[in-house]
């Protein structure tokens, strides 16, 4: 599913994550793998989705009423061996991305999303970073750019309302841009 480099958890109790040991039903929280080595391994239910798949409620409800489902609320992408500056160093011509912002779903069973650059777009040129770009709009489906990556060593912690990702810079080969942005 995704390259043999990608591992990614659902982990409350990794020391950067704020995660709860329960979720939004009282039922204590499982550390699960969801994608091994590439591979995917688990999913995450609720009480209403572990009934009706007939299994075991990993704990992972939102609070109610929801209609989403549930939910990784403490996702891990486990770190690689190179430091950010060694992916600058090896990049003949690429971009250097240091926020995302408003990334929203396109596509949930292609696992595309939208979003913008924003605060720090930078030309890299030659492993070293040479200026400033314009802010730019992708459409990505992040299983495919996931499939042919370099993971950073450096695990930071992320967030939005209702979970927190732990996750390190990632590398991509290839990345769609739709637009530029006027600012």
């Amino acid at each position: 599913m995704l390259g043999e480099n990608v591992t990614i958890r659902d982990d409350y109790a990794h020391p950067l994550n704020p995660g709860m040991p329960f979720d939004f039903e009282g039922v204590p929280t499982q550390r699960l793998a969801l994608v091994q080595n590439g591979v995917a391994e688990n999913i995450v239910t609720d009480s209403t989705w572990a009934k009706r798949l007939n299994v075991a409620n990993t704990g992972h409800a939102l609070p109610a009423p929801n209609g989403d489902g549930p939910q990784s609320n403490s996702t891990v992408v486990e770190a690689g061996t190179k430091s950010i500056d060694e992916l600058v160093s090896e990049t003949k011509r690429g971009l250097l991305i240091t926020r995302l912002w408003y990334v929203r779903n396109v596509d949930q069973r292609a696992v595309i999303l939208t979003g913008m650059t924003r605060d720090g777009t930078f030309l890299i040129e030659n492993g070293k970073v040479t200026r400033g770009i314009r802010n730019m709009r992708f459409n990505q489906s992040i299983t495919a750019a996931l499939r042919a990556c370099e993971i950073a060593s450096l695990q930071e912690r992320t967030g939005g309302y209702s979970y927190s990702l732990v996750t390190p810079a990632v590398k991509f080969e290839k990345f769609r841009f739709a637009s530029t942005s006027p600012y």
